[in-house]
């Protein structure tokens, strides 16, 4: 690699490509958000060129890019000459002399495609002097000129945006095939029948769904009721759960006692109920040959995610991703401001969803000041943390409230009428579909039973592979 600058880059523009380089290396996952409208043409700098190619064909690899890694990629792709030892001290005096939040790297990119436009325009107008002096120019030769020098970064500078007459006709043969049964429509169900009126039949692949609740709303056990529900519908694909926070042991166990219709813990109890022992036993049969996965890494960030979904779906597809939950994913967001790292990791897993072309719900807690409102504690979409990145980011956004929670505790009073369905044990669980991008907001009724921490349909039928 050489440091000849082969473009008129000014000073700007070359530190500009060094920041992003810098947290490129410092943020493994940083090049997920630029890799698909940041080009390598754009760099005017040989050397930050070709670490940019280096850190896309890693990122094409889903392997994670480092001094170390970038490095032997230069090698791989032939940019280090034969004999010459990897610029792993090169990337690194980069990473440290233009360190800078690796949060920015968006911001970044922004400046070095702006700069490569203006270096664009004025090898553009280059050319078009000299062909204006040699007697060689017309407008339709200009404008040529500009969209050629203009093409590497991926703009068009005389595109026109298609009119409705361009795009009815396809619309409108989409709602023929579907009314006719032609066109079904890749959808994963909930298994909740008024949840899944309310989403037009389910979740679709990338959109992200928020799932919120305060502690023991029993968001743990709604998640694998949809994970059971998405592999029992979609039996030839894998519903993925990333569990930060607990692990799969204790899913397991949850997932296990739910099925089986037994108290929570029959698993530890060394008591000798043998029917429920053997209810237990035939339960984690029958979960056995459910298409689930569980990934308990702890601070799993969206580029290993990435990855590792990608790496199920070499295989087979994947019908649902879960993560369990927002606060323990581990990207390394530099800044002090919470709000703008929530920003920066939902764009992300926005950007998972659509790469990936599956669906995510990605479950969060909500604010304390749920229980500082008074005697309702009914959430609200602003409850979630920092709510401002997930309103304007997610698709869908539900909120688990359970009345029973409050007042076996003192903190409302008791009514059965609201508490409980008539003549039940089950619980009222209130479902609200705060945000709804594929339908009207609304509230699903649910049934809860706390035995054993498992939901079901308002009409009283269980979710899970025994039903």
């Amino acid at each position: 690699m050489t440091d000849t600058i082969m473009d008129p880059a000014t000073d700007a523009a070359i530190h500009a490509e060094h920041s992003l380089i810098a947290a490129l290396v410092v943020d493994r996952d940083a090049i997920a958000s630029v890799a698909d409208r940041l080009r390598p043409a754009a760099f005017g700098h040989p050397q930050c060129r070709a670490i940019y190619e280096a850190a896309l064909s890693l990122w094409d690899r889903r392997v994670p890019g480092d001094a170390q890694t970038l490095g032997y990629e230069l090698v791989r792709l032939g940019k280090v000459r034969e004999g010459q030892i990897p610029p792993w001290s090169t990337i690194t005096g980069i990473a440290v002399d233009y360190s800078g939040f690796a949060c920015h790297a968006p911001h970044y990119a922004d400046a070095v495609i702006g700069f490569a436009k203006q270096r664009a325009l004025a090898a553009a107008g280059s050319d078009v002097i000299m062909r204006a002096n040699a007697g060689d120019v017309s407008a339709e030769r200009a404008m040529t000129a500009l969209r050629d020098h203009m093409a590497a970064f991926g703009d068009v500078v005389d595109s026109t945006p298609p009119t409705y007459a361009d795009l009815m006709p396809e619309v409108r043969g989409d709602a023929l095939a579907r009314w006719d049964g032609s066109l079904v429509e890749r959808v994963t169900p909930t298994g909740f029948a008024s949840l899944d009126q309310t989403l037009r039949g389910g979740f679709r692949p990338g959109d992200v769904t928020m799932l919120g609740g305060r502690p023991g709303m029993g968001k743990t056990s709604f998640m694998l009721s949809l994970a059971h529900v998405a592999a029992l519908r979609q039996p030839d694909e894998t519903a993925l759960i990333f569990s930060l926070e607990m692990s799969r042991r204790s899913l397991l166990e949850r997932a296990i006692t739910g099925d089986a219709d037994v108290p929570y813990g029959v698993g530890y109890d060394r008591s000798h109920d043998v029917t429920k022992q053997e209810a237990w036993l035939s339960a984690s049969g029958r979960l056995e040959d459910l298409p689930v996965a569980i990934d308990d890494t702890s601070r799993l960030t969206t580029g290993s995610m990435h990855l590792r979904i990608d790496r199920i779906q070499h295989e087979r597809p994947v019908s649902l991703v879960v993560i369990d939950h927002l606060d323990h994913i581990g990207d390394d967001i530099k800044t002090t401001n919470q709000a703008h790292k929530i920003s920066e990791i939902m764009k992300r897993i926005r950007h998972l969803a659509k790469a990936c072309n599956v669906p995510i719900v990605l479950i969060a807690q909500l604010n304390r000041a749920v229980e500082q409102r008074g005697h309702s504690f009914m959430p609200h979409l602003s409850d979630f943390r920092d709510s401002g990145a997930i309103e304007q980011d997610a698709d869908v956004a539900m909120l688990l409230f359970r009345r029973r929670y409050y007042s076996e505790r003192g903190m409302l009073d008791p009514d059965p009428d609201q508490d409980y369905f008539t003549a039940s044990p089950l619980q009222k669980v209130s479902l609200i579909v705060a945000k709804n991008r594929n339908g009207e907001p609304r509230t699903c009724l649910l049934g809860w039973d706390a035995r054993t921490m498992r939901f079901q349909d308002a009409d009283g039928k269980r979710m899970g592979v025994a039903s």
